[in-house]
């Protein structure tokens, strides 16, 4: 986001330094003996999204033995009517499930719409949708399809 959109106070990790270290994960990972690698992606901004996407594709070519399931966290409950967001209702809601003690809604403007530019919170609004239960309910979701997507791969695996 820093080169992107100038937000100060932002960390910006090289598309190169990301796709190496996820390469020697997920080597390292086949070596010992995983036969199902799940990356799953907790940013998902276009261009972190491509650089693992391609990490995960041309590992999967160049081992065929090995399951690469790699996806942003929220695609496997789009179903459910679940978005990906930048600190709206979704991540806040997951925040207050897991870290309930970094989450304090009070502190965010009143009297107008919260934007990514002004406050960086993007997708619903936090103040109206986020709960400690719907984030509950994300998380149980969540894992629950994840564990469903890694069976149906170690079935494909044993067929």
């Amino acid at each position: 986001m820093k080169p992107y959109r100038g937000f100060k106070h932002t960390i910006e990790i090289s598309a190169e330094t990301i796709q190496r270290l996820l390469h020697e994960y997920l080597e390292q990972l086949t070596d010992e003996g995983f036969k199902v690698l799940v990356v799953l992606m907790g940013h998902y901004g276009k261009a972190h999204v491509d650089a693992v996407t391609q990490v995960c594709e041309e590992f999967s070519k160049s081992h065929p033995e090995v399951t690469v399931l790699a996806f942003p966290e929220y695609l496997v409950a789009v179903d459910d009517g679940v978005r990906g967001d930048h600190a709206g209702a979704y991540e806040t809601a997951l925040m207050m499930h897991y870290y309930p003690e970094t989450v304090d809604l009070s502190r965010l403007p009143t009297g107008r719409a919260l934007t990514v530019d002004e406050d960086g919170i993007g997708g619903d609004d936090p103040r109206e949708k986020a709960t400690t239960q719907y984030g509950r309910w994300l998380a149980e979701r969540i894992v629950q399809r994840l564990v469903e997507r890694v069976k149906e791969a170690l079935q494909r695996i044993k067929a």
